[in-house]
């Protein structure tokens, strides 16, 4: 199947980048028109997609139910008479040289930062269920227990499931 462009950005990028993640990506499905990820020693009730038409999220799914988005670097592509690029979504726009640029600078970069900041050995991830509303959230355990929420507690598990491959820079 052949990649497109956004599956070939994100690719080169990660070739250049891995090293940077406390926590690596790596591939867990590949359809037409997204991937989906999960990171390395992390559980796997978080993982991340990524699609072609501009969605690029951090997600919590559990028992095979999508429960909540974690968190969400989307974007909408467009370009300028002049081949700049900017996202749609963005007030005001910041304006890019290329496609790729605006996809890393507005996605990937923050996809790297988000996951070495909130993925830590002290986290736990906590699944919430009222009626049919489901949510989730990141939290210390301590903060968890103490918290409204944990009466409707459904899941909880620790974040980080084993030693980081290594101590990332920011």
């Amino acid at each position: 199947m052949p990649k497109h462009f956004v599956r070939m950005t994100f690719d080169r990028w990660l070739a250049h980048n891995h090293a940077r993640f406390r926590y690596p990506p790596h591939l867990m499905l590949q359809r037409k028109r997204y991937i989906e990820l999960q990171f390395a020693g992390i559980t796997p009730a978080i993982q991340c997609a990524i699609s072609q038409e501009g969605m690029v999220g951090i997600y919590a799914i559990y028992q095979r139910e999508w429960w909540d988005s974690l968190a969400d670097f989307d974007m909408v592509a467009r370009r300028t008479s002049t081949g700049h690029y900017y996202c749609d979504a963005c007030t005001p726009p910041e304006m890019f040289p290329s496609r790729e640029a605006l996809w890393v600078t507005h996605s990937f970069e923050p996809l790297l930062a988000r996951t070495n900041a909130h993925f830590q050995a002290s986290q736990w991830l906590w699944l919430c269920r009222v009626g049919g509303r489901t949510w989730a959230g990141l939290k210390l355990l301590e903060d968890m227990h103490a918290s409204k929420t944990a009466a409707d507690l459904v899941y909880a598990c620790p974040v980080v499931r084993g030693k980081p491959s290594k101590t990332a820079g920011p």
